[in-house]
């Protein structure tokens, strides 16, 4: 780890968490121009993503502020209150669906942004673990979001302990996960995001047993936040699925 400033007070946890940002632009520019996507439709979602980042972050700070608040029931919203992944993805899920929804009925009278939606649900299944990929080397950079104590561990530098690089193997996970959806979306469609909500939302429930750093508490008391969520997704992800062949089913019968 290396929690330390580079630049204008800018560690390279702030330098991956932006360079991961600017990876899922990229790629979700290059997906939409290979898989034919209009240029309308593309600016219009781009400027829907980066309202969605920003309302995502907002939302990360408050779910774990609210996960404190049942831990210790002080309810605190400053720059020392940290953030969840968890949070601000669902909250940015639903801000971007929101926009989307809302103002795509006005801007594309003839309904192409609902027709294209599971289009455009693929590609932002690919760019999100592309992004949280460098997001989680960013963690393993700052210290946070560290592993339970271990001897063939990472040294720690804060805690002066050796401990699972779990922030590590979570980066791995992601970009198997972003480059497995990658090829499957491109014969597939529809599929990708339930697939990323069921894929991340296994993995991190198992992987929070490897972590140790305290993130709060939830209203189930034998489930960490993360893991709550984490049964959400999963659950989302296959409510998607069944759905989606059910509808399938019926267009073919």
């Amino acid at each position: 780890m290396y929690p330390y400033d580079l630049i204008f007070g800018l560690g390279l946890y702030e330098l991956l968490a932006a360079g991961g940002i600017f990876c899922a632009m990229v790629m979700f520019r290059h997906l939409s121009e290979q898989r034919g996507l209009s240029v309308r439709l593309h600016n219009f979602v781009l400027a829907d993503a980066v309202l969605t980042v920003v309302g995502g972050y907002f939302s990360a700070v408050f779910m774990q502020a609210c996960y404190d608040f049942l831990a210790d029931g002080t309810f605190r919203l400053n720059a020392d209150t940290g953030a969840t992944f968890l949070g601000g993805l669902l909250g940015g899920i639903f801000l971007f669906l929101t926009v989307y929804f809302a103002a795509g009925h006005f801007y594309f009278p003839d309904g192409l942004h609902r027709t294209s939606f599971p289009f455009i649900a693929d590609l932002f299944a690919v760019c999100i673990p592309a992004a949280h990929t460098f997001g989680r080397l960013g963690c393993l950079m700052a210290g946070c979001c560290h592993g339970r104590p271990a001897e063939w561990g990472l040294y720690h530098v804060n805690l002066g302990i050796r401990v699972i690089p779990v922030q590590l193997f979570e980066a791995l996970f992601l970009f198997g996960l972003c480059t497995f959806l990658w090829c499957y979306t491109e014969k597939h469609t529809g599929c990708g995001l339930p697939l990323y909500l069921c894929g991340y939302g296994i993995w991190r429930f198992f992987a929070e047993f490897l972590r140790a750093d305290d993130r709060g508490a939830t209203l189930v008391e034998f489930l960490s936040p993360s893991q709550l969520t984490s049964v959400l997704l999963i659950a989302a992800g296959l409510v998607i699925l069944f759905i989606r062949n059910r509808r399938e089913h019926n267009e073919t019968s």
